[in-house]
C-alpha cells in the first residue's frame, strides 16, 4: 500500500448536488483502500457552497477515509494560481466524477489536466459520464481531457475512447460505506420520492410534450393510493443545476394532499441516505437518487429521464445486473404513452448482493493503485 496520497480533486464541485457529494465520498473510501494517509484539496467552482459541503458532511467523510483527522481544503478552482499550486502541490490530479458536459467549466479541468502533465502529476478520470455533449467545441474538449489522463474510469460505455474502462458510479461505494455502519432493518413507514425537473437539465435529454402531466398524474394516483406520509426529497438545492425544491413545491401544489412533506432544509449525504434506506419504498428520478434508492433500499421505482437504451441510468441497471429484477418497477419518462405499466402499490422487496459492489470497489483500487505506483 502506498503510504501517502495527497490528491486534487476538481469536477462540479460548488454546485455539487447530493450525488456529487457521494461521489467524493466514495473516492474518500477508494483512496482509503490505496493510501493509509490522505490529503484532499477540494477545487470548488463556488466554494461558498462547498464549505457547507464539507461541514455537513465531514465526520462522514473521515469515516470512509478510515482517518480520525481527514486533511480535506478547499480552493477556487477557477483561479488559475490556486488551481496550478493545489496541483503542484498534489501527486494526482482527480476529475472527481459527474459527467464531462457541455459547459464552460470543461476548458479548466482541460487546462488542470494539461497543467498537471507538464509538472509530470498523474491525472485520473475517476468514474465520469461521458455527455450530454452536442457542442463539437465540446465533444473536442472532452475527448482532449480522455488523452490527458493516465486513467480514465467512465461510469457508462459512451466515451469514444479505447482505453477507457466502464466501472459503477464511485457513489455506490458511499452507499456501501452507508450500509456496512447502519445494518438496522428499515422503519417503513414513509414513502420517499425524487423527481427533477427535465427542463433544467438544459433540453438534452428525451421527452415529450406529455411527460410533466403524466407523471403528476401519476404520483397523484399514488398519494391518493398510500396511507403513509411521503417526503418528497430534493437532491440538489442550489440554483445552479435547478433546484429541486422548485418542481418539488409545485408538484406539492398541485397534489394538494396533507400527506405530501416537502424536505425545505437541505439533507445533508447521509440524512439522504437514511431517508432512502428506512423508506418502505421509494421512487427516483435524479441519477444518484435511483443509485442510492436501489442499492440502499431495493423497495423502489425508477423514472428513467435519459435515453432508456444507452442512458446512465439503464447502464447502472446493467452493471448491477439486476435487469429482470426491475422489469416491473422501471419506467422511461419519455415514453409515457407506451404500454409500460407500473404497479406502485405492490412491495417488491430486493436485496442487492453487495459482493457486486466490493468487486467493483476491488477493481478500482487496483487500477488506481497501478497508475499511482507506475
Amino acid at each position: 500500500m502506498i503510504t501517502k496520497i495527497k490528491a486534487t480533486v476538481i469536477g462540479w464541485y460548488g454546485t455539487e448536488t447530493i450525488g456529487d457529494r457521494a461521489i467524493l465520498a466514495g473516492i474518500i473510501r477508494l483512496l482509503s483502500e490505496v493510501a493509509s494517509d490522505i490529503t484532499i484539496e477540494l477545487g470548488s467552482l463556488y466554494p461558498i457552497l462547498s464549505e457547507r459541503t464539507l461541514r455537513d458532511d465531514g465526520q462522514f467523510f473521515e469515516q470512509c477515509a478510515r482517518q480520525s483527522s481527514l486533511k480535506i481544503s478547499l480552493f477556487d478552482s477557477q483561479n488559475r494560481r490556486e488551481l496550478e499550486h493545489s496541483i503542484c502541490h498534489s501527486d494526482v490530479t482527480i476529475m472527481g466524477g459527474g459527467p464531462l458536459m457541455d459547459i464552460e467549466q470543461m476548458y479548466t479541468v482541460e487546462y488542470a489536466f494539461s497543467y498537471a502533465k507538464r509538472k509530470k502529476k498523474k491525472t485520473i478520470l475517476l468514474g465520469c459520464g461521458y455527455g450530454p455533449l452536442e457542442k463539437t467545441e465540446t465533444i473536442d474538449c472532452a475527448n482532449r481531457i480522455l488523452n490527458l489522463a493516465d486513467l480514465s474510469i467512465m461510469r457508462d460505455t459512451n466515451a469514444p475512447h479505447a482505453t477507457a474502462t466502464n466501472l459503477i458510479d464511485p457513489a455506490a461505494f458511499a452507499c456501501l460505506e452507508f450500509q456496512q455502519n447502519h445494518p438496522e432493518e428499515k422503519t417503513g413507514d414513509f414513502y420517499a420520492i425524487n423527481i427533477r425537473d427535465i427542463t433544467a437539465a438544459g433540453g438534452h435529454y428525451p421527452t415529450n410534450n406529455d411527460s410533466d402531466k403524466y407523471l403528476i398524474e401519476w404520483l397523484q394516483r399514488f398519494v391518493n393510493e398510500v396511507d403513509k406520509p411521503i417526503q418528497l426529497v430534493p437532491m440538489h438545492t442550489f440554483s445552479v443545476g435547478g433546484d429541486d425544491r422548485i418542481i418539488l413545491n409545485r408538484v406539492a401544489k398541485e397534489i394538494h394532499s396533507p400527506k405530501v412533506e416537502i424536505l425545505t432544509f437541505p439533507p445533508s449525504l447521509e440524512e439522504t441516505m437514511s431517508i432512502y434506506r428506512n423508506a418502505r419504498l421509494c421512487i427516483g428520478m435524479r441519477f444518484h437518487a435511483v443509485l442510492m434508492q436501489t442499492i440502499l433500499n431495493g423497495n423502489n421505482i425508477i423514472l428513467d429521464y435519459t435515453d432508456p437504451k444507452h442512458g446512465k441510468i439503464i447502464e447502472l441497471i446493467r452493471q448491477l445486473n439486476i435487469e429482470d429484477a426491475y422489469r416491473e418497477r422501471y419506467l422511461s419518462v419519455s415514453q409515457v404513452h407506451s404500454d409500460i405499466t407500473i404497479n406502485p402499490f405492490k412491495d417488491m422487496p430486493y436485496e442487492l448482493d453487495m459482493t457486486r459492489i466490493e468487486q467493483y470497489l476491488d477493481t478500482y483500487t487496483k487500477l488506481i493503485a497501478h497508475t499511482l505506483e507506475r
